[in-house]
């Protein structure tokens, strides 16, 4: 279970415009989804419960998938739909930057899923990348979250949209 405190942080953060109010209130979600999602949570489970037909919820998560406050943890098949989806959950991350917003295309190359591990090799971060094209090469745009050592073993799996 999140801590108070932890809510506490995140409030915090909207206070100092780190995060937006719709972030917030994903976050907030994604800790009662604790409790009344155990396996985890869908964008459509966040669509639902905001009746989130315009507001824009669901694209919060990707944003806050992209500043570590979120990760993905598998899939399920959506209860409504029947289709597989995502799965996500909290992290415990709180930022420190802006979590900057996702527009509805978001402009750039296709995402990468970063894998990387530590000396140890054990599994330090999953994240999921945006690239953007320079030069004629695509470029990763790591999210705030992403702590990378030189000793980190850095992998790459490219993920059809």
């Amino acid at each position: 279970m999140i801590a108070e405190t932890s809510i506490e942080s995140y409030r915090q953060c909207k206070a100092n415009g780190l995060i937006s109010a719709r972030q917030l209130e994903v976050i907030e979600f994604a800790t009662e989804a604790l409790v009344t999602h155990p396996g985890g949570f869908s964008r459509g489970d966040v669509g639902r419960h905001f009746n989130d037909t315009n507001t824009g919820h669901q694209r919060r998560v990707q944003e806050l998938e992209l500043a570590g406050v979120l990760t993905q943890r598998g899939t399920k098949v959506d209860e409504i739909t029947g289709k597989p989806v995502k799965i996500y959950s909290l992290t415990g991350h709180v930022p420190t930057v802006k979590v900057q917003s996702v527009k509805k295309k978001p402009s750039g190359g296709p995402f990468v899923k970063l894998i990387v591990f530590d000396a140890n090799g054990e599994l330090a971060h999953e994240l999921p990348c945006q690239t953007t094209k320079v030069n004629g090469r695509y470029v990763l745009r790591l999210p705030e979250a992403a702590t990378i050592y030189p000793e980190d073993a850095v992998y790459m799996e490219f993920t059809p949209e």
